[in-house]
């Protein structure tokens, strides 16, 4: 649920040719809804439907906030401390720097 598709070579329903993306709803395995189609025409057969990926708005903390309180995101568990050791580094190195 959530994805956007859009569709071409659709037969009948030729509205949804080369539409903006429509959000579906999943169905099942197999089958997803588009929602309400009782504007366009019958649906004869045929097409091509394509996911397309939406931009979506990230929020960022402040560079100096997160600097002072970092989460790290831990992708190697056998080196744990890894990130908060890098991130020390790349502290100490901005210091060193900024002299």
């Amino acid at each position: 649920d959530g994805d956007y598709v859009t569709f071409s070579e659709v037969k009948g329903m030729t509205g949804l040719n080369g539409c903006e993306p429509r959000k579906v709803k999943v169905l099942g395995p197999d089958a997803f809804s588009i929602g309400d189609t009782s504007d366009l025409s019958e649906y004869t057969g045929g097409g091509v439907c394509t996911q397309v990926k939406m931009p979506e708005q990230i929020q960022f903390a402040e560079f100096s906030d997160a600097f002072l309180s970092p989460e790290f995101l831990i992708s190697d568990f056998a080196k744990f401390e890894a990130p908060a050791q890098l991130h020390i580094i790349f502290e100490a190195l901005s210091k060193f720097l900024s002299t």
